[in-house]
């Protein structure tokens, strides 16, 4: 990178709107150092976190940085694979909830469409898989990505963010869980792109 493209790249970074440079807002920490405690050594940056109602930890470990295993649950404080290690139907998955249904939902984006982006759903109670539905290529296509998601407080809708970093072609996604149905919504709306 030259110089003057790393020089612009930092403007972009610390630019807002108009270029004008956001305000320092740095405060003094909430909390003492003493009030952090460690809950795990990682080996591989985390991606997200979801708790369930009974204090179980799962997240996923970040896909950049091309973990062994995607999902895990934290059990007597190590990372374990969830829902085991023989588990291989994950290709790139970041966003992970937990609806009321006790049902531990894992959103994969397989790698920005180059796979088949699918959503996961296990029964925390059996820690079985219970749900599986693949997206048609007309809502999650090729250089697609499942960002984020939302289960409604029923858990029969699921509410996605379509990122499309690559594409700049964002959308919500909407899933009908009883239906097996999805729907692309708002595509290229002027309300979702940066």
């Amino acid at each position: 990178m030259s110089r003057a493209a790393a020089l612009a790249a930092v403007v972009l970074v610390t630019a807002c709107g108009g270029r004008a440079r956001l305000e320092d807002r740095t405060t003094a920490p909430a909390l003492p150092a003493s009030a952090i405690e460690k809950v795990v050594d990682l080996d591989f940056p985390p991606g997200n976190i979801a708790v369930s109602a009974t204090g179980r930890v799962f997240f996923t470990l970040h896909p950049d940085g091309s973990p062994p295993f995607a999902v895990h649950e934290l059990v007597d404080g190590r990372p374990v694979p969830y829902p085991s290690a023989a588990f291989k139907d994950y290709q790139t998955v970041l966003a992970l909830r937990i609806d009321r249904q006790n049902r531990l939902w894992a959103l994969d984006y397989a790698g920005y469409g180059r796979g088949q982006p699918r959503l996961l759903a296990f029964d925390l109670a059996t820690n079985t898989e219970v749900h599986r539905y693949d997206f048609p290529s007309e809502v999650a296509g090729f250089l697609s990505m499942l960002n984020d998601f939302q289960v409604s407080p029923d858990g029969r809708t699921i509410y996605i963010a379509e990122a499309s970093p690559i594409r700049q072609t964002p959308a919500i996604v909407v899933y009908d869980v009883a239906t097996r149905t999805s729907r692309r919504l708002l595509d290229s709306h002027p309300a979702l792109l940066p």
